[in-house]
């Protein structure tokens, strides 16, 4: 074969305005699924010339679709789809000839029809790339500022093919000598844990410690945390992907440390403030405040009263935040909150009497 080509994708040189993500539209399992197994394209023309380009999806333990290519000492590339609770996303690795380890994660994959899309958002540089998988054949669509720019055409191949394909991609990941975790563990400490250059510097210092410590709990609490301020004052086109990379450190988090209350407390203010398309729902909201009760926490407490403010019901979250209250007189959000809520209620209140003598 000759150079597999996934690298070409991601070595584009692009510019261009921000992109913002268009709404995420739920993909199926059935949808990811197919991906799975051996694809090879020969000689595809792309603006760098012919190259060949092979990927080979197979499932993992955890449940993620993954592939990995390796094309040299310098170049390979993980695709895995992940399934997280708010629907398929995709995460990558790579080590590019030229530029180093990169990291990008949390893509989210959404469906029109049979096509499926990510979105690159790697400001000021985009891309998106669309597929199309049937039962022998796996399109690739990269559109740059939405206007055509490669494709590739990938038709499946099994047996002693799919065999010598998988032996030849093990054996380029063999030759890079060292495993992916320390490679991103190089990069993160090359570059301060990747990302782009305007990204916070608490944001690029936390993943480098999760690149570096992935199995520590406290280092993706760190790394949600920095994002949710990173939140407060990214660009638009950066909100989506700063939230959902924040869900899944707090999902992280909480699956390393099931006693963490800030990881609990974080994915319930996720819960509550995003919209249902983006994962956003009471219901779980919900959940998360009866894990903190589990844990004796009045974090717990605090979430059941932003439901019922949610949901209308002033007098009820009101009544939980005075037995709150009075049971922990030093929980200074407890009293701000009643504070926010009694104002509220009177304002609404003085409404309604002005509105009364109006008629």
């Amino acid at each position: 074969m000759r150079n597999l080509g996934v690298a070409a994708i991601l070595t584009l040189v692009m510019a261009g305005p921000a992109f913002s993500l268009p709404a995420v539209v739920p993909v199926s399992d059935e949808q990811i699924a197919r991906f799975e197994g051996t694809w090879l394209g020969d000689d595809n023309p792309t603006p760098f010339g012919p190259i060949s380009f092979a990927m080979d999806f197979q499932w993992e333990e955890d449940g993620s679709l993954h592939s990995h290519s390796a094309m040299s000492q310098e170049t390979w590339v993980d695709l895995h789809f992940r399934k997280l609770e708010h629907g398929w996303v995709l995460d990558e690795s790579a080590s590019l000839a030229g530029m180093g380890v990169q990291e990008y994660r949390l893509h989210p994959v959404r469906a029109a029809g049979d096509t499926l899309d990510w979105a690159y958002l790697k400001s000021p540089w985009y891309l998106t790339v669309r597929t199309v998988v049937s039962a022998d054949h796996l399109y690739m669509l990269v559109l740059l500022r939405d206007e055509r720019h490669v494709e590739f055409h990938l038709p499946r191949v099994t047996g002693d093919m799919a065999a010598a394909v998988r032996a030849e991609l093990e054996a380029g990941k063999t030759r890079a000598g060292q495993d992916d975790v320390a490679l991103l563990k190089a990069a993160a400490a090359q570059s301060d844990g990747g990302g782009t250059d305007d990204d916070p510097v608490e944001v690029r210092n936390a993943r480098a410690r999760v690149l570096s410590t992935p199995d520590d709990a406290e280092a993706h609490l760190q790394l949600a945390q920095a994002l949710a301020q990173a939140i407060n004052s990214a660009p638009q086109a950066k909100v989506p992907g700063y939230a959902m990379e924040m869900l899944s450190s707090y999902q992280k988090a909480a699956q390393l440390d099931p006693t963490s209350v800030d990881a609990h407390f974080g994915l319930a203010q996720y819960y509550l403030n995003a919209p249902p398309i983006a994962g956003g729902s009471l219901e779980s909201a919900g959940k998360e405040a009866a894990v903190l009760t589990e844990l004796e926490s009045p974090m717990g407490e605090i979430v059941l009263a932003q439901i019922e403010a949610k949901q209308g019901k002033t007098k009820a979250a009101l009544a939980r935040l005075e037995k709150l209250v009075e049971k922990h007189p030093d929980l200074d959000m407890a009293q701000r909150m009643r504070t926010r809520l009694a104002e509220a209620a009177q304002r609404e209140a003085e409404a309604e009497q002005v509105a009364g003598s109006e008629k």
